[in-house]
């Protein structure tokens, strides 16, 4: 499953760690995947090309034009339709919001679904008993057939446990 995920995703497979299960590789990996991603869409969008026109009047020149653009960009603006007049101050008006902060709120929340596998292996490393480790031993336990090679895995993964 994590192969057809990764495929689809196209995200570049690494060598995969034995500490993690689907869910903590679905938070920690591809959430922050897709998260990077539509940040970097929504940035180029928004710093490469022109995030917002608004309407402006035929009179007004290039520099005019491009602040007025400017100031709907910060600013909230409103929907008009064609056949209706322009609200006067205090009226309702249908507000349309834009956050420029989405690029930085989707790293940001792309950095909280990473930071649990970063102290995760942090502290794992450091606690004494590496459950890495001890997996990929396990693993090479079971896979070995001469009793020799299984008696100096069993061997490590007790000291392993021991300390």
């Amino acid at each position: 499953m994590d192969k057809i995920i990764g495929v689809i995703g196209g995200v570049p497979q690494s060598k995969s760690r034995n500490d993690d299960d689907f869910s903590d590789r679905l938070s920690h990996r591809y959430s922050t995947a897709i998260l990077v991603i539509f940040a970097i869409v929504v940035s180029t969008k928004q710093y490469v090309g022109e995030p917002i026109n608004c309407w402006v009047p035929a009179h007004f020149t290039g520099n005019h034009e491009e602040y007025a653009n400017n100031y709907c960009w910060i600013r909230n603006t409103y929907y008009l339709p064609y056949d209706e007049y322009i609200p006067k101050e205090g009226e309702d008006k249908h507000m349309i919001p834009y956050y420029q902060w989405i690029p930085m709120i989707l790293l940001v929340q792309a950095l909280l679904f990473y930071l649990p596998c970063m102290v995760w292996r942090t502290f794992n490393g450091r606690s004494g008993i590496d459950v890495n480790n001890i997996v990929e031993a396990g693993e090479t336990f079971q896979n070995t057939e001469m009793a020799e090679g299984r008696e100096k895995t069993l061997r490590f993964m007790t000291k392993q446990m021991d300390r």
